[in-house]
């Protein structure tokens, strides 16, 4: 049955679980959903940085029709459970409501709360392993989710960072948030925190080569608005009035020569201000004209030329002025932090190089300990392969990557393992006491043989047949001398001691040999036609003789077993220079 659909859904869901860190989340599903149905919220991306919490709500199906509208007749999905996950994007975690569910019982809606900072940039791809119940089977199937995390963006007043948090090495983008926009009069200073500053606008990206935090100052000072007069001081005068206080009064003209300023007549004597309301100062020469308002006469008291860059006090004559002139400028001041972790060693994979493997033998590859250390084949993550040793027994490059807890991966070496044929089992048969061969054609083209009794290697046994000495376990192992890899057939033989090895004795039945009852509980009858006297033994399976003796057979011979051992065994009949042999079974 085909659940890939539902499952590749679900598991990017349930793609986050290792901890109990992220407890409440809320199942909130849309009204009218149909009760046996899959529903899945859509999670959202997350950003390296950026703190992330999100709960997703769902509904699992209850049959197959849900999955797969076209498998009929629809099955009953009695239990669906989450196995593993692993390949999580570092600093992710998450908390699911429940992990088994009883779907058979209408058990069906969940939800999970994602959270954490994430710590890398990267699509991650999780490998989610599921177990799913229908009638009396289980399925089960790994699939692989991706993941998005963005750049970490920092984000200040005045500018905002991407990839600042990197491993080993971090180059970082800058982005000026205030831009001058073609005007003059805005200046930049940038210091990177890593002994290299500039004054452009759009700074190039730099490149952080050692681990270490930095600090990123940022200043913009803002001189777009111009020059403005505000304020003029007649800080003395020779016109002042003989009798009483004089009436100052002043004029100003703009490079052209228009008036632009005209004050009130102000009796006072100096020093004597004249507020300006913010004169806008253009490139050029102006005049300030100083006059006393004499009751008789205008009298003049002097003029006095400036421009927006004026400073200290102008004069003429006994005339003496003062002027404020202001620029206003907006500065804006940034902090940011580059971080670059460490980049971890590399894991070291032992055995480097192994030998190459027999198929059915396993290999142990491991490295040291490790927090997070998972493994590859043939560039394939592994799932559930967490641990610090992985025993192997498919032929492939492996290789083990370690993660840092600040996100930073390294990668060990490859190690290949090669698996070799193992050759065909060397069946053997019985025949008077001889094991042979019976397959001879199926043996390496470079081998080498060993016969073995009761687990011991039989001295000189080496070749396709050996003549048996005694009962026991005979096994045969035979080995490829290109590769080393062996195979063995055993067997339990039963050694006759009249017999020997291609004598003209045989072991076959005579016609109208008949024993009776078989199976037996007490006697057993045996029943020769034209039969004399015989030599008859009763012996088990390992040999061992149990009766013996002469016997008449011109009637039926009846023999008491009742003593015997429940089994099997074996009644031998010696006539005329030929052995008849026949198995019968106590009860």
């Amino acid at each position: 049955m085909n659940l890939r659909y539902f499952f590749a859904l679900l598991a990017l869901c349930l793609a986050g679980q290792v901890a109990a860190q992220c407890p409440g989340c809320i199942t909130d599903l849309p009204p009218d959903l149909p009760a046996d149905t899959v529903y899945l919220d859509n999670p959202e991306p997350g950003q390296v940085g950026v703190y992330y919490d999100q709960d997703i709500s769902f509904r699992l199906p209850q049959t197959t029709a849900a999955v797969d509208p076209d498998i009929s007749p629809a099955l009953n999905i009695s239990n669906i459970e989450i196995t593993s996950v692993t390949g999580l994007p570092p600093g992710l975690q998450w908390e699911a409501s429940q992990l088994d569910f009883d779907t058979g019982d209408g058990e069906t809606d969940g939800c999970v709360k994602f959270c954490g900072t994430p710590l890398v940039s990267d699509s991650f791809y999780v490998q989610v392993t599921v177990d799913a119940s229908v009638l009396i089977t289980t399925q089960e199937a790994s699939f692989e989710i991706g993941f998005y995390i963005a750049p970490a963006e920092t984000a200040t007043d005045g500018f905002s960072m991407t990839d600042n948090v990197d491993c080993g090495e971090a180059t970082v983008s800058f982005t000026n948030n205030i831009p001058s926009n073609g005007n003059d009069g805005v200046m930049y200073f940038w210091d990177f925190g890593n002994g290299t500053t500039s004054n452009a606008e759009n700074p190039a990206d730099v490149t952080y080569s050692e681990p270490g935090s930095y600090e990123v100052s940022y200043e913009v000072v803002i001189d777009t608005l111009g020059y403005f007069l505000t304020e003029v001081v007649i800080a003395d005068a020779g016109c002042t009035d003989l009798i009483g206080t004089a009436d100052f009064y002043i004029r100003i003209y703009d490079p052209s020569g228009a008036e632009v300023f005209a004050s009130n007549t102000i009796s006072n004597d100096p020093p004597v201000v004249f507020a300006v309301p913010s004169l806008l100062l253009t490139a050029g020469t102006y005049s300030i004209e100083v006059k006393d308002d004499d009751p008789f006469q205008q009298v003049d008291c002097g003029t006095v030329t400036f421009n927006f860059a004026t400073e200290g006090t102008l004069f003429d004559g006994e005339l003496a002025v003062d002027l404020d002139i202001v620029n206003p400028t907006n500065t804006v001041s940034s902090t940011g932090t580059v971080t670059v972790f460490a980049e971890p060693d590399a894991p070291q994979i032992t055995p480097a190089d192994p030998e190459p493997l027999c198929a059915g033998e396993t290999i142990t590859l491991s490295v040291a300990e490790y927090e997070t250390i998972t493994w590859y084949v043939d560039d394939e993550l592994i799932p559930t392969a967490t641990a610090n040793t992985l025993e192997v027994a498919t032929a492939g490059v492996y290789y083990a990557v370690y993660t840092s807890a600040e996100g930073c991966s390294a990668a060990s070496a490859t190690t290949a393992v090669a698996v070799q044929p193992v050759p065909a089992n060397p069946f053997f048969a019985f025949n008077e006491n001889e094991l042979y061969v019976t397959n001879p054609e199926n043996l390496p083209d470079n081998y080498t043989l060993q016969w073995f009794f009761d687990g011991a290697p039989i001295e000189g046994a080496d070749g396709l047949a050996i003549c048996m000495e005694a009962s026991g376990d005979y096994d045969l192992t035979v080995t490829d001398t290109e590769t080393g890899c062996t195979a063995t057939h055993s067997n339990f033989q039963v050694f006759f001691p009249n017999e020997g090895c291609a004598s003209s004795l045989h072991n076959i039945s005579v016609s109208g040999l008949n024993i009776y009852p078989n199976p037996t509980t007490g006697f057993l009858t045996l029943d020769l036609p034209d039969a004399a006297t015989e030599t008859a033994v009763i012996y088990d399976l390992r040999g061992a003789i149990l009766w013996q003796g002469e016997i008449d057979l011109r009637t039926p011979y009846t023999f008491d077993v009742s003593d015997f051992a429940e089994g099997i065994y074996v009644l031998k009949i010696k006539r005329k220079g030929e052995i008849y042999r026949e198995r019968f079974v106590k009860l």
